[in-house]
């Protein structure tokens, strides 16, 4: 029986490759997944932006700051009510493309659909702005020149409209 540190030797001579290629994915996990959790100090801080060496550690202080402030309620509500609406909808959306019996329709759907993939998030809220617009939006001009509606809607501003707003485009981009 041959000692067991030749026995590891020889593992790590005939796989050396294999080790070498799951250097790869030990390396991506530090850069992308553990190196940026060092940000995550300066919720301690009180950072200074322009001499970071210089912020003070102040603990949970900022965590007070904002879990006191008046409207800290509503704007979990809010994130808590848009985080529960986004979830469903692309199951929903899945399913009813499913049941898209035409297949070029079908099809003309889900190269639509799946359009945004390949934009940045600044073309789609430029393409967003351009249709939703208050004024100069296309839906809003369209159904004012129809006569559905005798005044704009503020799509972008406006709380339920801003929600379905959020929610179409949420969908259509994910």
């Amino acid at each position: 029986m041959r000692p067991r540190r030749k026995r590891k030797k020889h593992w790590l001579q005939r796989d050396w490759r294999l080790y070498l290629m799951l250097l790869i994915p030990i390396v991506w996990y530090i850069l992308f997944c553990y190196k940026p959790m060092t940000g995550l100090k300066i919720a301690f801080q009180k950072y200074n932006m322009f001499n970071p060496a210089k912020s003070k550690w102040i603990g949970l202080d900022n965590f007070k700051f904002v879990f006191g402030m008046s409207d800290f309620g509503i704007a979990l509500k809010n994130t808590l009510i848009m985080n529960g609406l986004d979830l469903p909808m692309p199951i929903i959306l899945a399913l009813l493309l499913n049941e898209i019996r035409v297949k070029w329709f079908k099809r003309v759907t889900q190269t639509l659909l799946y359009l945004p993939h390949f934009l940045s998030w600044v073309i789609i809220g430029g393409m967003v702005l351009q249709i939703f617009a208050p004024t100069s939006g296309v839906i809003n001009s369209t159904l004012l020149r129809w006569g559905w509606i005798s005044e704009n809607i503020p799509f972008l501003t406006d709380g339920p409209a801003w929600t379905f707003t959020y929610v179409l485009v949420g969908v259509w981009q994910s």
